[in-house]
């Protein structure tokens, strides 16, 4: 990691700043007792990306190598083949259409090769559906006898959130922020109390009720939830395309880093709470110097294809996640959070980057 930002601005001091920095974010190192995809694609992309920058032919293939299993964890992660080979288009400009081709063919060879296999084999075992890459919603959301997928579709176009949701079930609240001619708050809290019955939490059918039973109320409330859902989208189209989204992102970028260790501030130990508070001060800390300097030097980016491609991967995740998508659970700026590091202790360097 420090390596790569020394690369990048062409400076030592680039290389100390970023070790320095990195060794006070522990936030990674939460995760690494974690099986979850962002444990291991953060130290697969912060790979892939020096290896990108570094150019050779060798590093471009395992670069393609890295990203296509960070695909193949996480399918949100494809469109980094197309920033990487953007990269290698900028790079490569000038030198002729021939080498911008040969490096761009070796760097996506792995994906093509090991999606070729993935639709052979899909096709083989006579499957119809996700032949070239797997869903990018857990199967549990998509499970058709409950009514996971109609609540995170409505949720999300009121701007709540559907993946911590507890309060959904507990009926701590009714979400009913904007209504529309096709839902008021007590045809909402209606709903809400009928989803308690058939459902503990968003991905597990209650025990204790007749499971025929639970199948048919699931589908009733979804017809329910995916029209209150649409409603919202047709008749307050500013709620859904901005009001909401934009909540999400305000949520995922205040998100605490330390919540899936230490549980909810109110809850946790009294003595631990000054050390995460810290913690989280912190990464609160780079994430608004990250914004400053990125606008405030955006020419130098924009002079700099690998300090583009890093600012361009962090931004593309903050955006895709909360824009389209919805989702605000911090684990994933697990990956980038390397790439944030980077891009700080670059920018931070005086003069224009110089790579080498």
């Amino acid at each position: 990691l420090s390596l790569l930002a020394e690369r990048i601005a062409g400076a030592p001091r680039a290389f100390f700043l970023t070790f320095a920095v990195y060794f006070l974010v522990p936030i990674v190192s939460f995760y690494d007792v974690v099986a979850l995809p962002e444990s291991f694609a953060t130290s697969s992309l912060v790979i892939a990306v020096y290896l990108l920058v570094q150019g050779t032919r060798r590093g471009l293939l395992f670069s393609g190598a890295c990203i296509t299993w960070c695909v193949f964890m996480k399918p949100i992660f494809l469109p980094l083949l197309a920033l990487g080979l953007a990269h290698l288009i900028w790079v490569g400009w000038g030198r002729g259409a021939r080498t911008i081709a040969l490096s761009g063919a070796v760097f996506l060879a792995p994906f093509v090769i090991a999606d070729g296999l993935w639709i052979m084999g899909r096709v083989q075992s006579g499957a119809t559906k996700n032949l070239a890459l797997q869903p990018s919603l857990h199967p549990l959301f998509l499970d058709p006898e409950k009514h996971t997928g109609a609540l995170t579709a409505f949720l999300g176009a009121m701007g709540e959130d559907w993946q911590n949701a507890g309060w959904f079930y507990s009926g701590e609240r009714t979400p009913c922020s904007v209504v529309t001619s096709r839902f008021d708050c007590a045809a909402v809290a209606s709903v809400q109390a009928r989803a308690r019955a058939t459902q503990s939490n968003l991905i597990t059918q209650r025990p204790d009720v007749d499971r025929n039973w639970a199948v048919q109320e699931n589908r009733r409330i979804s017809q329910e939830l995916s029209s209150f859902a649409e409603s919202v989208r047709d008749e307050r189209p500013g709620h859904y395309y901005l009001v909401a989204p934009l909540t999400y992102f305000a949520r995922f970028v205040s998100s605490s880093s330390t919540h899936r260790m230490f549980g909810d501030y109110t809850t946790m130990n009294p003595k631990l709470r000054p050390f995460r508070l810290a913690i989280d001060s912190f990464w609160w800390l780079l994430e608004a110097l990250f914004a400053t300097l990125v606008v405030l030097r955006a020419r130098r980016i924009c002079g700099t294809p690998s300090l583009a491609l890093v600012a361009a991967t962090v931004l593309y995740f903050y955006g895709v996640y909360t824009l389209v998508f919805r989702m605000n659970d911090f684990r994933y700026l697990v990956p980038i959070l390397p790439l944030v590091v980077v891009t700080i202790a670059c920018l931070m360097m005086p003069g224009p980057s110089r790579e080498r």
